[in-house]
């Protein structure tokens, strides 16, 4: 075999050696001086892009390589139809491990009290509402999309005392992992009370709906058709 043959092979061995290279980061200091670790995804670098919002993953962030970090799954060049966000507005995704055709997420750009919230993710599209957390898996993805300790969630007994609903559909909330340990549900405030659920990314509490205190993060949801 001659030299530049061997030398074809011995590249086209490495190329496919390469293709399958991974970098799972748990810091973002491990993505570099620009770089930032989602992992919510599951710990890959992405690094700032002016066409992508939230910046683009990198190529060895394996089935997100080079694809938009608000779109991971669709990437910045796939058509707004196809893929898991289609019927929804843009920048949401699917929770990891979701299979297309689930319910997908987006975080909200700032903080701001339950009712503000709430009023902006149901302003966004039909189909958008505050998340609402339906088991103990996607209330973990749940506050990995709000990216903060914790956050506002689309329950609420606003209507009627210790009757807790869904601010979606009015239909009661099943799933309600009170922290117990800290008395909760609980409602010692004045006036309206605590009449509206914060989580973190394991526990509920009820807090304030509105006032200089209830500011907070929130992630809405979007129901593909």
């Amino acid at each position: 075999m001659t030299r530049p043959v061997l030398h074809l092979l011995l590249a086209l061995l490495c190329a496919g050696c390469m293709r399958q290279v991974e970098f799972h980061c748990m810091t973002n200091e491990e993505c570099g001086p620009t770089g930032t670790c989602q992992q919510v995804v599951g710990g890959y670098c992405s690094y700032p892009d002016p066409m992508c919002a939230r910046g683009r993953f990198s190529k060895y962030a394996g089935p997100y390589a080079n694809q938009c970090v608000d779109t991971p799954g669709g990437g910045m060049d796939a058509p707004e139809t196809d893929g898991p966000m289609a019927g929804c507005p843009a920048g949401f995704v699917l929770l990891p491990g979701a299979p297309p055709g689930s319910h997908v997420y987006k975080r909200l750009p700032g903080l701001a009290t339950w009712v503000t919230q709430h009023d902006a993710c149901t302003a966004l599209a039909p189909r958008t509402y505050l998340a609402v957390p339906d088991d103990a898996a996607e209330l973990t993805g749940i506050a990995g999309i709000a990216g903060a300790a914790s956050f506002w969630i689309g329950i609420d007994d606003r209507a009627t005392e210790g009757a807790y609903v869904r601010s979606n559909d009015l239909m009661p909330a099943t799933f309600l992992p009170w922290n117990t340990a800290a008395g909760e549900p609980d409602n010692p405030g004045a006036g309206d009370g605590q009449d509206c659920v914060v989580s973190t990314s394991t526990q509920y509490s009820t807090e304030d709906c509105t006032g200089a205190a209830a500011n907070r993060a929130a992630a809405c949801e979007c129901e593909p058709p």
